[in-house]
């Protein structure tokens, strides 16, 4: 992954996200990777079969489904995404993912532990 975010983060800057699914597995794309903050933004796009290993990152992640549809594993309960369905993800929670439609589009925003829980 290389960041395609702008070099230069004081100018506006437009992109365009890669939308064409992989053949299989999963593509990660990185928006943004801010080494002094810790936050990463990136476009994943899904097409079955994924990997479904087990997650247990370090970091805290809200995911949003933004195309597609997908079943989530956390902490042993399926959960089923559909656009516009999001997932909070505190750091060392496991999850995986079990099924997805060919193209599924995410947007996951990755945060240093210990970040505001948007659930309020």
């Amino acid at each position: 992954m290389s960041p395609a975010g702008p070099s230069d983060r004081r100018r506006p800057a437009v992109g365009h996200l890669d939308v064409t699914p992989p053949p299989t597995g999963e593509r990660f794309d990185l928006l943004l990777d801010d080494a002094g903050t810790g936050v990463r933004v990136v476009h994943i796009v899904s097409t079955p079969p994924v990997d479904d290993g087990r997650y247990d990152q370090d970091d805290d992640e809200l995911v949003v489904v933004l195309a597609g549809a997908a079943t989530l594993e956390v902490d042993g309960v399926g959960h089923e995404l559909v656009p516009g369905a999001w997932a909070w993800l505190p750091a060392h929670t496991p999850h995986r993912l079990t099924r997805c439609a060919p193209g599924t589009r995410w947007l996951a925003v990755h945060l240093p532990s210990g970040a505001t829980d948007p659930t309020g």
